[in-house]
């Protein structure tokens, strides 16, 4: 049986069929990548967007395990002058989408799939709102797609065809692909079992010619000690020493990988949780085409059905097993980001399942069925994924910055606020009499002597350190959250930041700035996007507080439930207000919301019996 399986050869399905789709593929990328293009973030963004923005202009090392790959191609992408610098990087995600797109129609052609089928699965996919966030960002997920499907395709040439060029070609993509991402990591023995029958047969050379492919793809790696001993302005891991390069490239350096001890119940939770993220992606009905094109290939393939299932469960198993994470928004938004592999083998599934549509009497209708599909897809998930006037990151650190006196400190934690301040500072000069201390790392200076420690002594060394830290510094200090304090100090909230009080008088920052950004637009965009704007509301509800004004108070946390729509946290936080104002009908409400996001978490049921919510 051959690798694709398919008892009937349908056009496209041979080798140099397949090939001569190249053109057909190429178009298809080409539409995918227009729409990329449109919505393409041309700023500074949430999250990570910073500090890959500083690695690629400043080629310096991300965090673990550094993305060497990425960090390269971003840097030369950099350099094209056109538009802005976030733009450009933006547009190696917008190429890799569009190349990984242009793969998986071959892929789908290969499998004796049917021209419109394929093109209309593919743009599906393009359109969906993981994937089209993700091709537009400044993120590494777009070059993983790309270097996953083309190691697939290698992979898929090599079984059929044999050569010891395809196989040293499929096995330097597969490592590249741990470059890229280690969430291949989870693929590697897929590939490998689907190619070990082919590999026997070419016997010890074919197997030195595997680890030598293999060797070649991972020699991206050996950049990142070359580089950090040259101390670039952003050297995350300061890979220059072996033990410490090891411990990124592992990402022991990064924490415990496990978020909570292995449950049943949790892994369920997570199972349920990637089920449910690829029912928003793709619709309940794309789901049960997909259901029923899994059957649909097993009788073409029982060979290539079973392949399509684990390749589209072993991600998903993987991090549920290695992170152990609870799916709450945080997590949920981490985690969905890994995904685009899953949702392309959900693409192949569809085409299968829709395929006998084309081959029906009602051919003309199926295909105008599928065009709207596709166009329907584009027009509701646009607002979604359209990243082209977000501005609110750079306006965000900028606000952070603007209103400290001249010569401060400011203690910085969450990424948002490390990562934006990062960058502006150190790609674009902004405030450089400000001194900044990242509490969970090293992004800017080590003043807790972290680098020559693991992670997990990181706490004790900062509780050791912070108090003769604190003391020893010669003006006003502030924190951009609510940091643990050495006895003797105190935090006073002050805009956006909270001033450490010592005993001294010192000018404070300007009130809360306004967020002039249309909450309904901020609504609809990412988790960590999200999060900038609750730092702005929860300023306006902490002032009026301070002014007395119970009531702007809990209209702020209207506003700030509305953005934050899937935080416990703010819906907890404003059904407090309402119980303070006597609205205890909505003070319920509310926490009955935040309770429904964070089913799990004791410290919510144990507040609502203090707050005399009755709870089943």
């Amino acid at each position: 049986m051959r690798f694709t399986g398919t008892t009937t050869q349908r056009p496209g399905g041979a080798p140099g069929q397949s090939r001569r789709a190249f053109p057909e593929a190429a178009l298809v990328a080409l539409a995918g990548g227009v729409a990329f293009l449109a919505t393409a973030s041309r700023d500074l963004a949430a999250g990570d967007s910073g500090e890959l923005l500083l690695a690629a202009r400043t080629f310096g090392i991300p965090h673990p395990p550094g993305y060497p790959l990425w960090v390269l191609l971003a840097g030369l992408f950099g350099m094209i002058p056109v538009g802005t610098f976030a733009l450009r990087v933006a547009l190696l995600s917008v190429l890799s989408a569009s190349v990984g797109l242009g793969i998986l129609y071959l892929i789908m052609r290969r499998c004796g799939l049917d021209r419109p089928v394929c093109a209309a699965s593919t743009l599906a996919l393009a359109f969906t709102p993981q994937f089209w966030s993700s091709a537009g960002s400044v993120e590494v997920y777009a070059l993983a797609f790309a270097v996953d499907a083309a190691a697939a395709w290698t992979a898929w040439n090599y079984v059929e065809l044999g050569g010891p060029r395809r196989l040293f070609a499929c096995m330097t993509l597969a490592g590249l692909a741990l470059v890229s991402h280690q969430s291949a990591a989870v693929f590697l023995p897929l590939l490998l079992m689907v190619t070990a029958p082919r590999m026997a047969r070419d016997g010890i050379r074919g197997c030195m010619l595997a680890a030598a492919g293999l060797v070649t793809g991972l020699l991206p790696f050996a950049w990142l000690p070359l580089r950090s001993s040259q101390h670039p302005v952003l050297d995350w891991g300061h890979d220059a020493n072996p033990v410490r390069l090891l411990a990124n490239l592992s990402r022991a350096c990064y924490g415990d990988v496990a978020q909570h001890a292995f449950s049943w119940g949790r892994l369920g939770r997570e199972m349920a949780f990637f089920g449910s993220q690829q029912v928003s992606e793709w619709g309940v009905g794309m789901v049960f085409a997909a259901l029923a094109g899994f059957v649909l290939w097993a009788f073409r393939s029982r060979r290539g059905a079973t392949l399509g299932i684990v390749a589209l469960l072993s991600l998903p198993f993987g991090l549920a097993v290695i992170l152990n994470f609870e799916p709450d928004p945080t997590h949920a938004f981490q985690v969905s980001q890994f995904l685009m592999p899953v949702s392309a083998v959900m693409a192949i599934a569809i085409a299968h399942g829709l395929a006998p549509l084309l081959r029906s009497p009602a051919r003309i209708p199926a295909l105008t069925l599928m065009a709207a599909w596709v166009l329907g897809g584009a027009a509701a998930h646009y607002p979604l994924a359209d990243q082209h006037d977000l501005h609110l990151a750079r306006r965000y650190g900028q606000d952070l910055l603007a209103g400290l006196p001249r010569g401060a400190t400011l203690f910085v934690e969450g990424d948002n606020e490390t990562f934006t301040v990062a960058y502006l500072q150190k790609a674009e000069g902004l405030r450089p009499d400000v001194r900044v201390i990242h509490r969970k790392g090293f992004v800017f200076e080590d003043p807790y002597g972290l680098a020559s420690l693991p992670r997990r002594e990181w706490p004790a060394r900062q509780r050791a350190v912070e108090a003769s830290l604190l003391s020893a510094i010669r003006g006003p200090v502030y924190s951009t959250s609510d940091m643990p304090l050495p006895t003797g100090f105190g935090l006073e909230p002050v805009g956006l930041v909270s001033r450490v009080v010592r005993g001294q008088v010192v000018p404070a920052p300007a009130a809360v700035p306004a967020l002039s950004a249309d909450l309904a637009r901020v609504r609809r965009t990412d988790y960590v996007t999200r999060k900038l704007a609750v730092s702005y509301l929860e300023g306006d509800a902490r002032e009026a507080l301070r002014r007395g004004s119970l009531m702007q108070a809990v209209e702020a946390y209207r506003r700030l439930a509305y953005v934050a729509y899937d935080f416990p946290e703010a819906h907890y936080d404003l059904s407090r207000l309402l119980l303070l104002d006597g609205q205890r009908d909505a003070a319920r409400a509310e926490f009955l919301t935040a309770l429904h996001l964070a089913p799990h978490e004791v410290w919510l049921r144990e507040e609502g019996r203090k707050m005399g919510f009755v709870l089943s």
